[in-house]
């Protein structure tokens, strides 16, 4: 963004949050400080903030607004899916796990879930042996298929 641009960021956020005027030091560190930030961003972070403060942001949470909006922004682009490696294989627990939870709404702790072996809802060995052997019989393609139902 420009500098005019962040000057503009400035005085949207001083309008925004009304109260104690600001000299034109902080007026010119808080601009510097969204300087390599993106303006549509920027602004689309104030008006969010808008929504959410009670009080005028700090650099840093505006800054927090701004990786927001551009995580929001980076989310509208079409996503290309990444290939996995032909070697790349998904444990048959984790094909079970997704189609137990996915298809039949089966939300009981797997042991490989429960580390410190604190879960009471534990799934019985002959409930998940069921899971991972329809799971191992389908492609990773066809378990994202089956749990996108």
């Amino acid at each position: 963004m420009t500098r005019d641009d962040s000057i503009t960021i400035v005085a949207m956020v001083c309008a925004a949050w009304p109260g104690k005027d600001w000299d034109a030091a902080q007026l010119d560190s808080y601009a510097r400080a969204i300087e390599g930030c993106d303006a549509q961003q920027a602004t689309d972070a104030v008006l969010r903030a808008q929504k959410e403060l009670r009080y005028r942001p700090s650099v840093a949470e505006l800054l927090e607004f701004i990786k927001i909006e551009r995580r929001l922004s980076e989310k509208d682009e079409p996503m290309q899916r990444r290939e996995l490696p032909k070697t790349t294989r998904c444990p048959d627990w984790v094909k079970g796990w997704c189609l137990s939870r996915a298809r039949y709404g089966d939300f009981r702790i797997w042991p490989q879930q429960d580390v410190f072996a604190m879960s009471q809802d534990v799934m019985p060995a002959e409930d998940q042996k069921r899971y991972m052997e329809e799971g191992a019989s389908l492609s990773i393609d066809q378990v994202f298929q089956a749990i996108s139902v």
